[in-house]
């Protein structure tokens, strides 16, 4: 999940993912232990003049010449953002062209990052999602959902039924949501 920034009043600038996929104080973290600011919105930090935005980060002190590089990389970060007071702030899934969250798109983005289940579970616990969406994509993460091809493997049904029963594709693979219905 992440945010698309509207007018800025809802996105934590510091802790909450709206830039380049990055959380700012992680991917910055000198330039985070430096700010005066470190519990405002993004709208906190900046202001619109002659009708651009305007960035205005405060530090505690001046930057050494090591942090430079640090402080120039996310300037470069924030120029290509923009900033519109006319529309809200929104939470995207970025898995799906839609932005929206469902269990396939989930399923595939895990699928294409390969990870392994245990590291899965900070993408199912997010907060983001029903408490029973995220118990459902945690049981069939670990196999515990029983779907037509779990039941199978569990002896439920025989070898003559592994068809889905909407589509009629073979469901006797690793797929487990291989409908395209």
């Amino acid at each position: 999940m992440m945010f698309t920034v509207g007018n800025g009043e809802c996105i934590f600038f510091w802790s909450d993912m709206w830039i380049e996929n990055v959380v700012p104080k992680e991917h910055f973290p000198r330039i985070f232990a430096l700010a005066c600011n470190k519990l405002g919105k993004v709208k906190d930090y900046g202001s619109m003049q002659d009708g651009r935005w305007t960035w205005h980060i405060q530090l505690r002190r001046s930057l050494f010449g090591w942090e430079v590089q640090q402080w120039e990389n996310l300037m470069s970060l924030l120029k290509e953002c923009v900033i519109n007071p006319d529309f809200r702030d929104m939470l995207v899934w970025k898995h799906s062209t839609s932005g929206m969250f469902s269990a396939k798109s989930f399923y595939k983005a895990a699928a294409m990052r390969n990870l392994e289940v245990d590291g899965m579970w900070k993408l199912v616990w997010t907060g983001f999602s029903p408490s029973k969406v995220e118990v459902f994509m945690w049981q069939l993460i670990k196999g515990k959902v029983a779907v037509k091809d779990e039941l199978m493997k569990r002896g439920c049904f025989g070898e003559e039924v592994a068809a889905c029963s909407i589509c009629a594709a073979d469901v006797s693979g690793n797929d487990v949501l291989p409908c395209v219905v």
